[in-house]
């Protein structure tokens, strides 16, 4: 249990350091150590469900630490942020998940770029318009 602690821990500070200051290279790893606990994990149902359960707490987290500011502007905006990510960007990694217990590791880390990537794109061209966390502005 420590163990995928810290590599939750570890990709949500990688992914909150890019917005935080700090140069946007970190974002290059920042997806590996939630990768590396998602290789620990079983084919299961119940793999399925810790997996999505950390999926949840990192993309939540990460969300948090980067647009906390916005309940000072809207209440309802931060909650809809926090929701949006949690669905878009963990939908991403949920997909890669499942596929990498499926195929070969290739094909599920290409689904896993090209979803991300539409999950920012859908982020960008929705009703929400918030490309705040999109990678390429870390």
């Amino acid at each position: 249990m420590g163990k995928r602690v810290i590599l939750a821990l570890l990709s949500t500070l990688l992914l909150g350091l890019a917005w935080l200051g700090v140069s946007g290279v970190v974002l290059l790893v920042a997806l590996v150590p939630l990768m590396l606990l998602g290789h620990g994990l079983g084919d299961d149902k119940r793999s399925f469900f810790k997996m999505l359960g950390w999926t949840a707490a990192v993309t939540g987290v990460w969300s948090l630490i980067t647009t906390w500011w916005v309940w000072y502007a809207a209440p309802i905006g931060t909650v809809a942020i926090f929701i949006a990510h949690i669905l878009l960007f963990g939908g991403a990694t949920m997909i890669w998940f499942w596929l990498s217990k499926r195929t070969r590791p290739l094909i599920a880390d290409l689904v896993y770029v090209c979803g991300w990537v539409a999950a920012e794109y859908w982020l960008m061209q929705g009703e929400i318009s918030f490309p705040w966390l999109a990678l390429g502005n870390g």
